[in-house]
This record gives C-alpha cells, structure tokens and sequence, in this order.
C-alpha cells in the first residue's frame, strides 16, 4: 500500500520524468493515475477537491522529508494526518471468498474525501512498515521523487534509470571539462 503514496507524492511536475505537466490539476492525467492505482471516484474534480489535492501532497512531502531527516513527526503533523484519515467513512462487509469468508472493508462513498483518505493511510502504511532507511529522495536536484530503496545493499541514489544515468553522465562530462582546462 505504501506504493499509493510515493506514486501520489511523485505526480509533481518536473522536467526529467515523462509527464511534463501537474497531474492533480488535469482531470484526465488525474482519472488514469486514480483508475491506475485502483481508485475509483465517479465525479470529476472541483477546484476545491483539487486544491485539496495540493495541500494534501505538499503537507505529505513535507512531512516525508522531516521524517527522512528527523525519523519523528511533530504533533501538529499526526493530528494533521489524524484529520485527513478521518475524511472518509469505512464499513467491515463479510464476503464469501474462495477459502472460506473474508472481511473486507469498504468506503461508504467512493469520492475525494475517501480518495484522501487512502493516500494518508498509504503514508501512514509507509511510515510505520517501511524500513526509514530505504526511503529516500532521488539525489538528482532536477528531479527529487521519493522512492522506496529495495536493493539488498541500500545503496540506490536515483528514483529509476533515467535520473542514474543523466547523472553519470553529467558527472563524466565535469570530469573531462576539468580535465581539458588543465
């Protein structure tokens, strides 16, 4: 579940990733991440919800990235967090599974409160399952997505291929400028 909330962190525009635009502010952009991410919401986007949206994701990187540093969050934050998990309204539904009965809990409305909802408690999911030292910000400053560091050695830099090697390359051509100036 911790996937949501990187991937909703990461919809911020930037120039070194495919989609060269803001996610939460384009309905059909923002349709096909929530359809993605199974995520329902029959009604498009007020302003508002949209702005929600924002505040939400800054509120969540901000509070990722003081956690990253500080491995705590101020009691502002978890009373902020408490907030938006409370957004949304759930039900226990049993339900006749393939090895016997599931309980299973289901939103009550599937709108942008409950889509909030999901998000926090992906971070909240992130936080307290995930190992703190594997989530880390990519080391590109054009880029900075969080990401979850699954290596064996703990050791991963860039948020994927592309960032690692522009970097490298960015590093190999300061290299060779120094080395022609000398």
């Amino acid at each position: 579940m911790k996937e949501l909330c990187l991937d909703f962190l990461n919809t911020r525009w930037y120039l070194t990733h495919k989609i060269n635009k803001e996610i939460l502010a384009d309905y059909v952009l923002l349709t096909e991440f929530l359809k993605s991410r199974h995520l329902p919401v029959g009604a498009p986007p007020s302003a508002e919800s949209i702005q929600d949206l924002l505040a939400l994701r800054t509120f969540l990187a901000a509070t990722l990235t003081g956690y990253m540093q500080e491995r705590a969050i101020s009691a502002a934050g978890i009373s902020r967090i408490n907030y938006y998990l409370a957004l949304s309204t759930c039900r226990r539904v049993m339900e006749q599974g393939r090895h016997g009965f599931n309980l299973t809990i289901q939103p009550v409305a599937c709108d942008w409160n409950w889509v909030m909802a999901e998000i926090t408690a992906s971070f909240v999911d992130l936080i307290e399952c995930g190992d703190h030292s594997r989530i880390k910000l990519c080391e590109n400053p054009d880029c900075e997505w969080f990401f979850y560091d699954e290596t064996k050695s703990r050791t991963k830099r860039w948020c994927d291929d592309k960032c690692a090697s522009l970097m490298k390359v960015r590093k190999f051509r300061a290299k060779h400028k120094k080395k022609t100036f000398v």
